[in-house]
């Protein structure tokens, strides 16, 4: 099973003078990366691609589940996102802050998505994966939102030290500038 995790392209191509690495992606990718998943992570903005570049990238990827993170000022690129993402995939997922705050219109507002990961993603979204991956299904996983249901929310990582450090080698790291970098 093949997992693509997206960045989306910004609305138009442009210079930007800071571009931060999405360390959310990048931590689901090194939980599923540690359960043994085959997992990358497409950061178009930051590669500064074209909506049609996007596309071609996401065709040639040949995932079988997308997920794509999205936040509340950008929310009209990652709905572009759904669309175009849609048909190269069994499976797409949405995570991440918006989909936190608008669980319960997300899949009424954007019907490619077939589930919605909200609060921390890390555990949530890794089980939701191991039930789409077995015959055990994702019935009542914690923290997810499908067709039939608002499960109830899973409870915060007590122990952080437990998670595995970001996935950062999946990510165009030339592409970043900030202080940080």
């Amino acid at each position: 099973m093949k997992i693509l995790l997206i960045q989306p392209p910004a609305r138009r191509v442009e210079y930007e003078s800071i571009v931060v690495p999405p360390l959310g992606l990048a931590y689901l990718a090194a939980s599923l990366e540690r359960k043994g998943y085959d997992v990358k992570i497409l950061d178009a903005f930051a590669l500064r691609q074209s909506w049609g570049d996007f596309e071609e990238a996401v065709k040639a990827a040949g995932a079988d589940i997308i997920g794509i993170g999205g936040m509340t000022p950008v929310i009209d690129s990652t709905y572009r996102a759904f669309k175009i993402c849609r048909k190269y995939c069994k499976h797409l997922i949405f995570g991440g802050p918006h989909a936190t705050i608008f669980k319960d219109n997300i899949l009424n507002e954007a019907s490619e998505v077939d589930f919605v990961v909200y609060g921390e993603g890390e555990e949530t979204f890794a089980e939701l994966i191991d039930g789409l991956n077995s015959k055990n299904g994702v019935s009542g996983v914690a923290g997810t939102v499908d067709r039939h249901a608002v499960n109830s929310p899973r409870p915060l990582i007590q122990d952080l030290d437990g998670l595995p450090f970001p996935s950062r080698h999946l990510l165009p790291n030339h592409c970043y500038n900030y202080i940080f970098a």
